[in-house]
């Protein structure tokens, strides 16, 4: 009888084992095993003084990886101040304001890679938060977010069993340069204005037109910034020509 006992015993406990672990204080993730390095562990593209985050973005056609650790993407999203907008140009325009993201984002990089976008933050602590949009290429609309990666220096994921977490299956390769936006709370010199308005037409984003009539007698061509797009998800973009107030549409 006491055999019976503790075999069962055992038994439950390697059920106990098996089960899910909460992802940092938020919500369930996955198995709270260490993650494997081959599954787009943190190396030197995640660490606070580099551009990426712990695995680099997709291509078309690029393999995935799937971490031992998962979570929802609203429990990851809520594991930092810094949520991730639902939408790539609303995405590109949150990590392009430098003076009102949370005190604690050191950097700020987004990448357009013939697969999923993404936009990277890093933290002063080390940490750092990728997160991957995609679709809307054929429907001429905003693609919108897909999956969440996140990274730490010290386990902090899964009952503090993973350095890393993410939502899904991240890109492996990207051949990309990141697009630096922000150093700190300052605009880094290539980042340029915002593009926070969707051209449906190009489908990218670009700076959105102004909402007040714009005074072109004042201006030079091609104000502002090239051309603007006229409204979010718009197929029509405007600028100063010869004076007026010109838009293609």
């Amino acid at each position: 009888m006491a055999r019976f006992v503790t075999a069962l015993a055992l038994l439950f406990a390697s059920f106990g084992c098996a089960g899910r672990a909460s992802v940092g204080s938020t919500g369930t993730g996955g198995a709270p095993s260490q993650v494997d390095p081959s599954a787009g562990s943190p190396s030197s593209a995640g660490s606070p003084s580099s551009a990426g985050s712990p695995s680099s973005a997709g291509s078309a056609g690029a393999p995935h990886s799937v971490p031992a650790c998962t979570g929802s993407l609203a429990e990851l999203n809520a594991l930092t101040d810094a949520r991730c907008p639902p939408d790539w140009c609303a995405a590109v325009g949150w990590v392009a304001g430098c003076d009102g993201l949370p005190a604690d984002v050191s950097r700020t990089s987004q990448s357009e890679c013939a697969g999923p976008r993404r936009v990277d933050l890093q933290f002063t602590s080390g940490e750092t938060k990728t997160c991957y949009y995609s679709g809307g290429d054929a429907s001429g609309f905003d693609p919108t977010l897909a999956t969440i990666e996140l990274s730490s220096p010290t386990p902090s994921y899964c009952n503090g069993t993973a350095t890393h977490v993410a939502s899904g299956a991240v890109p492996t390769s990207c051949s990309i340069e990141p697009l630096v936006r922000c150093t700190g709370t300052e605009r880094h010199p290539g980042g340029g204005p915002a593009p926070t308005c969707h051209d449906a037409f190009s489908n990218s984003c670009g700076v959105c037109c102004p909402t007040d009539p714009v005074d072109c007698t004042r201006q030079a061509d091609g104000y502002p910034n090239g051309g603007c797009v006229a409204s979010d998800n718009s197929f029509c973009t405007c600028t100063c020509q010869s004076g007026q107030w010109s838009c293609g549409c």
